[in-house]
């Protein structure tokens, strides 16, 4: 006697694969009227296993609504690790067209009948698959109605017999634009099957429409010039994937751009491969919420992919761009009036060979890149200009021509995170020219005699970077800290210039000097090191002539050149508790009556000598200027005196 236990039925994890239940179709071949049910089936909580018996029907509402044809059960299911399969079939009738949703029923299958089901909820929509059946129907009764899904072969396609339309390799854009053309107001699929389509006009995608093809065996050969292969403008859900747009035959002759969406809504470009176009590979004008994934772009005559004109909510992910002639990626604001970029993001793109900039960006706001890589460009690897919000995160500039990153005096809020410059002979592999722009975690390990990191932006924060080359300063409020710098050919780690402000460095070391010229001021060097110098002329830090004030070096380990440690040409300096640097002695004599010679044991020579006796009648002065040696000192016979020689 079966059980008579009750079955609580907590979560239906519906992975719900719905496919054609036949195989490959053709024109003399009917097609069933099934599909195949996946689920994933828990009991009071826990995995399911066992015999379960299902019960499915069909409704036209998702809560309440009718009945749409009869009952399938599915007795004694066997149910392994909660995963189940059955085979459904309804009957082509119920799917005209119209949505219909299914609700299930389970019981476990030792229960004695009759026992009720347990109704699962919610109801599960189905789409698409089983329309492809109402389409099938309709098409053999010769019914003139329009359908979701339609296939277009091309004049060299294997399986021509399947299709809907079959083009004869001229002008192939008139049969798959009647293919677009003939889907439901509500939208539907184009599929392009294998084969080479020759396009002389745009494919133009209204709403709700996917066109895809067979991967890289479905290509769209440009045949003749016009505006771009596949355009949609002014419209919203548009899905364009699995497909080689080739402008081979018509990159000299015509301004063809693979893909072009004009004020478009919620659109994703998936696996699609672009190459020789006359200009740009993808343009996004005034478009929102576009995704771009696995896409290959080469050698087109312009950018690779153009993001302007107010663009925005914009992801380029898994892309690869080789020799475009300006950019890879260029995000730009395109005339007057037009609105920025906005929350663009870029993940994971590598590009090669730029003729202009690799990535360029201007006039946009909250842009991030996350592991992008540029290499070899004629112009900077990634320029940013007049923006707002930009983070990049781990992104390479390889072998650049002229820049590694580039900012301008207008970018604000700028984060380079773990990026790094290598190879190369760039005038600088940092540029810095923006304000609030945080520097973290990054390496420079490029040739020639450039800046590693060269900054004329303000409130600029500089952390835990290492540069093979030397740093250049002439901007204002910049901190410095746990920084390496190395050196240039004259032996510098460091310029600071041009009248640069409040610049400190802590727990720094350089590899050469330091040299402060143009009227800077407002320097701070904190627990520094410096390295061997090699026989640089200059020591640890050289201060040239002129107006420079306020340059404070305190506990740092300074290294000696040929003229010292620290030349101080400007009476700028306080130094104090500096490793290897003496600033401070003091010592005590008896006056012999004339003068007598004494080791002052600094450093440089002192500023400030000071003398005082036992007594108040102590008659001793300084006879002599000190020099980098001594001090001189004359007192009468047998009076004592106290000394202290100081360097500012």
């Amino acid at each position: 006697m079966k059980s008579t236990k009750m079955l609580t039925i907590l979560v239906l994890a519906l992975a719900l694969g719905l496919m054609l239940w036949s195989g490959r179709l053709s024109a003399a071949e009917p097609m069933g009227k099934g599909f195949t049910y996946q689920g994933h089936l828990y009991d009071s909580n826990n995995v399911a296993n066992g015999l379960y018996d299902f019960e499915f029907k069909l409704y036209d509402d998702p809560c309440t609504g009718s009945q749409v044809g009869s009952d399938v059960n599915k007795p004694d299911v066997d149910v392994i690790d909660a995963y189940f399969t059955v085979e459904l079939d309804f009957g082509s009738s119920v799917f005209d067209g119209n949505a219909v949703w299914l609700e299930i029923g389970v019981r476990p299958g030792d229960l004695n009948d009759p026992n009720t089901y347990t109704t699962l909820s919610p109801r599960q929509e189905i789409t698409p698959t089983p329309y492809a059946l109402y389409a099938e129907t309709s098409w053999r009764q010769g019914v003139a109605r329009r359908v979701s899904t339609y296939v277009v072969a091309a004049s060299d396609s294997k399986w021509k017999s399947d299709a809907d339309y079959i083009c004869d390799g001229t002008e192939d854009d008139v049969q798959i634009q009647a293919a677009i053309d003939a889907l439901p107001a509500t939208g539907g699929s184009v599929h392009l099957m294998e084969g080479t389509f020759n396009v002389a006009a745009s494919i133009t995608l209204p709403s709700y429409t996917t066109l895809t093809g067979s991967g890289f065996s479905t290509v769209l050969a440009a045949t003749n010039t016009c505006e771009e292969m596949i355009l949609a403008s002014e419209e919203n859900y548009i899905c364009i994937s699995d497909l080689v747009l080739d402008g081979t035959n018509q990159k000299e002759a015509g301004a063809w751009r693979g893909i072009s969406l004009a004020s478009v809504g919620f659109a994703i470009i998936n696996n699609v491969y672009i190459q020789d176009t006359d200009h740009d590979g993808i343009r996004l004008q005034t478009s929102n919420r576009i995704e771009i994934s696995n896409v290959f772009i080469k050698s087109v005559g312009g950018h690779s992919i153009l993001i302007g004109y107010g663009s925005q909510y914009v992801t380029v992910t898994n892309y690869f761009s080789d020799s475009p002639h300006l950019e890879h990626v260029c995000i730009e604001w395109e005339g007057a009036g037009s609105a920025q970029n906005h929350h663009i993001t870029l993940n994971n793109i590598i590009g090669i060979n730029a003729g202009n900039a690799g990535f360029y960006i201007q006039h946009a706001h909250t842009v991030v890149f996350n592991n992008c890589i540029s290499e070899g460009s004629v112009q900077p690897e990634f320029i940013i200009l007049d923006c707002v919000d930009v983070c990049l995160n781990n992104c390479i500039a390889k072998n650049a021509g002229s820049y590694g990153f580039f900012t301008n005096d207008n970018v604000t809020e700028m984060v380079f995170n773990n990026c790094q410059v290598l190879g190369g002979v760039p005038a600088a592999a940092f540029s810095i020219g923006s304000d609030r722009t945080l520097l973290t975690g990054c390496i420079e390990n490029v040739g020639g005699n450039g800046y590693g990191v060269s900054v004329s932006g303000s409130n600029v924060l500089i952390t835990n970077s290492q540069f093979k080359h030397h740093g250049g300063f002439n901007g204002n409020l910049i901190q410095v800290s746990n920084c390496d710098f190395g050196e240039r050919d004259s032996h510098v780690s460091v310029y600071i210039k041009n009248g640069a402000t409040n610049i400190d460095f802590s727990n720094c070391l350089f590899k050469g000097h330091v040299y402060i010229y143009d009227v800077s001021q407002d320097i701070r060097f904190d627990h520094c090191r410096w390295h061997d110098l090699d026989g640089g002329a200059y020591g640890s830090v050289y201060i040239a002539p002129g107006s420079s004030s306020d340059i404070v070096i305190t506990n740092n380990v300074l290294k000696s050149g040929i003229l010292g440690y620290i030349s101080d040409n400007a009476g700028a300096a306080i130094i104090r508790d500096n490793t290897g640097y003496v600033t401070e002695n003091w010592g005590s004599s008896q006056g012999t009556g004339s003068q007598q010679t004494i080791v002052h044991g600094l450093s440089a020579v002192p500023t400030i000598v000071i003398i005082s006796g036992d007594s108040s009648d102590v008659n001793a002065f300084q006879s002599s200027a000190a020099d980098t040696m001594n001090i001189y000192i004359t007192a009468d016979i047998g009076e004592n005196y106290h000394w202290e020689a100081k360097v500012r």
